[in-house]
């Protein structure tokens, strides 16, 4: 069984006296802990870290003035300088071999011992590298960070110098399309029906066009103004046309037909008259005949009325009326035969008009085709040089681009803020904090070991049974 403290109390699991009495053990067990340390820094590798800060800046978007920064950006920065293409680059650049001595790829151990963090709510990057050798560990730095840059020039030389390739061949082909529009163009102006100013002789074509549609229309409705009044003529004046001039047995001049009335036929001879004065027939004007033999007639009557039939003057103005109606009739009966030769020109004229229309509106249908014609090539041609224009633009554009990453003006620029430098002297193991953690870790240890040690000293003898002790 366990003693029991005279007060009543379990006795502590850790008796400071006893600690104490056995203080040479937890001392051995420090002076243990710290020599091992001390071992370990003999033995161990010394690590040095370099870290850098780096300001990237993406100046190939423009932002506006309320526009946050792009959340992806920095992130993938990050993830481009950890890339084997980036290491691999800055590997180089240092002159180390692509394999390590212990058979591994070097740029696989230049990523394990690399760190590169964004900085919440800035455009920083850091970059943090350990190595053993602090000098190479700087170097190692400036090297992906040069690396780092060079990738971003070459990769924007490569986009912009692919997309440059692509526009200069666009360019060539439309180049060649317009010159094989404006060879279309000139050949279809030395084919052209035109001269000059190909608007104004359209216009002048269609002018001349509508002239003959008018001409023809003006020959037309003569035709039937003149078919019309020869049938009126005719109707009205048939007694007319039939009267005879027959000789006078005293005079053996012809004198007219008694039966006939003039002036039942002064329609006719007004419309006969009216022709003539309008230049539709080639006739003389009747009417100074009829205004004389009207006035024949009353100085007739008068005569006749003061001096009888007999009277000499009577029978003189009786051979004047009758030499008037005589000319009448014969202009009357000559009448139709010049309203059928009228006509017949007439007609002959419509078909000539009818013909040069024809002529005229199939050289205006063919002029017209050559001006859409010419209209839809000189579309093309206007359309082919805007997108040429435009290409050149875009081309001059990335030109100056691209020269401007050649100078070192990227859309994505890279300052080193500071750095690269050494964080501390050592890395690690650093002596200090490794000998306290030793010394800690032994006195611990000694503490453990002393309180187990009184523990096991503690323990009591067993008590022999009782039916030994009844036996005795």
């Amino acid at each position: 069984m366990s003693t029991v403290d005279p007060s009543g109390h379990a006795p502590a699991l850790i008796d400071l006296r006893s600690i104490w009495r056995q203080r040479l053990l937890v001392i051995a067990c420090i002076l243990a802990a710290l020599g091992l340390g001390a071992v370990y820094l003999r033995i161990s590798t010394p690590e040095y870290q370099v870290a850098a800060r780096l300001l990237v800046e993406n100046r190939g978007q423009p932002m506006q003035a309320d526009a946050l920064p792009e959340k992806g950006f920095l992130p993938t920065q990050a993830e481009i300088i950890r890339s084997p293409k980036v290491l691999s680059v800055a590997v180089a650049d240092l002159g180390l071999p692509p394999q390590t001595p212990t058979g591994g790829s070097q740029v696989v151990s230049v990523l394990k011992q690399l760190q590169v963090e964004p900085l919440v709510g800035t455009d920083v990057l850091s970059v943090e590298y350990t190595h053993e050798d602090p000098d190479l560990a700087i170097q190692t730095v400036h090297a992906i960070v040069d690396g780092y840059k060079k990738y971003l020039q070459e990769t924007e030389q490569t986009a912009h110098r692919e997309t440059i390739a692509i526009l200069v061949t666009r360019e060539q082909m439309l180049r060649k399309q317009m010159s094989a529009l404006r060879s279309d163009y000139e050949n279809l102006r030395t084919t052209s029906p035109l001269m000059g100013q190909d608007r104004d002789a359209a216009g002048v074509q269609r002018a001349l066009l509508t002239t003959l549609g008018e001409s023809l229309a003006t020959n037309r409705r003569q035709q039937i103004e003149l078919r019309n009044d020869l049938e009126t003529f005719t109707r009205k004046g048939n007694k007319l046309l039939t009267a005879k001039s027959k000789p006078d047995s005293a005079t053996d001049r012809p004198t007219r037909d008694t039966t006939v009335a003039f002036e039942d036929f002064r329609p006719s001879i007004d419309a006969l008259s009216r022709l003539a004065r309008d230049g539709t027939l080639r006739v003389d004007d009747p009417t100074p005949i009829q205004s004389a033999l009207l006035a024949a007639r009353s100085r007739g009557v008068e005569l006749s009325t003061r001096f009888g039939p007999k009277h000499p003057e009577v029978k003189g103005v009786q051979r004047m009326i009758e030499s008037l109606e005589s000319r009448l009739i014969e202009m009357v009966h000559a009448a139709p035969q010049l309203w059928e030769q009228e006509l017949a020109s007439l007609e002959r004229k419509e078909v000539s008009l009818e013909e040069l229309y024809h002529e005229e509106f199939n050289e205006a249908k063919r002029v017209d085709a050559f001006l859409v014609k010419e209209s839809q090539i000189l579309d093309e041609i206007q359309s082919v040089q805007t997108t040429h224009d435009t290409i050149l633009g875009q081309l001059n554009t990335l030109e100056l681009a691209d020269r401007a990453v050649t100078e070192g003006r990227a859309s994505v620029t890279v300052s080193v803020l500071d750095g690269p430098e050494l964080v501390d002297a050592l890395g690690w193991p650093q002596p200090t904090p490794l000998l306290g953690l030793c010394g800690l870790i032994g006195l611990g240890t000694g503490i453990v070991l002393a309180a187990m040690r009184h523990q096991l000293t503690q323990v009591p003898a067993v008590s022999p049974p009782a039916s030994a002790a009844v036996h005795t």
